[in-house]
């Protein structure tokens, strides 16, 4: 059975988020938190269930729900893309603009529900969730946006760009166990699809989540199931794998760098892993289940580090244990890096918000930082930037955080809360 570190069905679990949102006030942090905009549930969309995209200055990103009325007969469900333009003078209104909503065109999708890449020619890619397809919004001259639809079967994830603006993704579900495809632009606005590598469900690993790629076209991901087939036997607990680019006319390489062991050792992965200058892996995979904290809510944050020799074993590391409560606990996004090797992303739950679901307190949600030890082999560091009251504060942030490390401003999204209880933009600075 496929497991990821989020519901395989948003909009089950978002309308009971709406049930037990909860108003609170905001309390006061070393970091200033700032909503830069919130989301009425018209046609701006409603309900951002990934984080935004920083590109010269602006953010983009995605409502999952809300939009034209008319939206394919769905009501107002169908979600959009937007852009937040920064203030002319420092201190004023940042300006939103819906510029796709779904459901304007018979083969559009709905439910937008990853964060927005930008290939070299500035056209933008995402994932809808019903169905989990990939699409491609193309700039046009008179300044709006069309859609393309370059593949209509994908993880809901981001895919990968290259220089030559050839995209990367992975399907969970493709063939039996999943594989890694690349999608190649045509001059006509279609794509070429090839596999590059097609998992086996054994000890190569299945159902591959996002990728990232380095300088040098390699490519790196995680399984969720496979591997070491002794861990949690039959399935195997996942791998982290890279994939080599081939010589010309040869095929790419595969090669297992990682089998998570399970248990408070952690076990497979979904979201793409961060990679640091020195070849350094960061990623969430879920940890040990108990009867005080499921292996979902307490997620574990992991570095897998290069051997020491060549041909030696990758070392895994433990960064962090989420414990829920006051801790942060269900991390959903990517980890993001900054240029000093500190860690930053949310959790959907946990921190001291009000925030309840079925009766019990589960946190409106945090945003933190790790920072690496001083010395070698110490232990990292956990600070909250900020922990969502829920209310106008905002409540259950999803997705990963963009960085803007120049002017020391972290940029994301809640699901829920703000005035409208439709989700917000906010903003930290310190």
């Amino acid at each position: 059975m496929k497991h990821r570190l989020f519901p395989d069905t948003i909009w089950s679990f978002s309308v009971a988020l709406i049930l037990i949102w909860s108003a609170a006030t905001m309390p006061a942090f070393a970091q200033k938190r700032t909503t830069l905009y919130n989301f009425t549930n018209g046609a701006d969309g409603a309900w951002p269930f990934a984080g935004v995209t920083l590109s010269n200055g602006s953010l983009y990103g995605t409502a999952s729900y809300g939009g034209d009325e008319g939206c394919s007969g769905d009501g107002v469900y169908c979600g959009t893309v937007f852009e937040l333009t920064p203030p002319v003078n420092k201190g004023g209104t940042w300006t939103e603009s819906t510029i796709y909503t779904f459901g304007q065109n018979p083969e559009d999708g709905s439910g937008p529900d990853s964060e927005l890449v930008f290939d070299g020619k500035g056209n933008l890619y995402g994932t809808t969730s019903v169905p989990n397809s990939l699409y491609q919004l193309v700039p046009t001259a008179g300044g709006g946006w069309t859609s393309n639809w370059p593949d209509a079967d994908t993880t809901p994830l981001p895919p990968v760009v290259d220089k030559a603006n050839n995209l990367y993704e992975s399907e969970d579900d493709a063939g039996e166990n999943g594989a890694v495809f690349e999608l190649t632009p045509n001059t006509d606005g279609t794509f070429t699809k090839t596999v590059l590598y097609a998992f086996g469900g054994g000890s190569d690993g299945q159902f591959p989540g996002g990728l990232v790629m380095d300088g040098a076209g390699r490519i790196w991901g995680t399984t969720n199931e496979g591997g070491d087939t002794s861990c949690q036997p039959p399935l195997g607990c996942g791998t982290i794998f890279v994939l080599l680019p081939p010589s010309p006319g040869g095929v790419w390489t595969h090669e297992i760098l990682y089998d998570f062991a399970g248990g408070s050792q952690g076990s497979g992965g979904f979201y793409p892993l961060a990679r640091d200058a020195k070849g350094n892996l960061y990623g969430i995979t879920s940890g040990a289940d108990s009867q005080s904290c499921s292996g979902i809510v307490c997620a574990i944050i992991f570095e897998l580090s290069p051997p020491a020799q060549k041909g030696g074993a990758w070392i895994y590391t433990l960064l962090h244990t989420f414990q829920d409560g006051n801790d942060g606990a269900y991390p959903q996004g990517s980890l993001v890096l900054d240029s000093h090797g500190a860690l930053y992303g949310t959790t959907t739950w946990g921190g001291n918000g009000p925030c309840v679901q079925e009766g019990a307190l589960v946190g409106c949600g945090t945003v933190f930082r790790l920072t690496p030890p001083s010395k070698p082999g110490g232990a990292w560091t956990e600070a909250f930037l900020h922990r969502f009251q829920g209310g106008s504060d905002g409540s259950y942030p999803r997705g990963s955080v963009a960085l803007d490390e120049k002017n020391v401003v972290l940029f994301g999204t809640t699901s829920f809360g703000g005035s409208l209880n439709s989700g917000t933009v906010f903003a930290i600075t310190r």
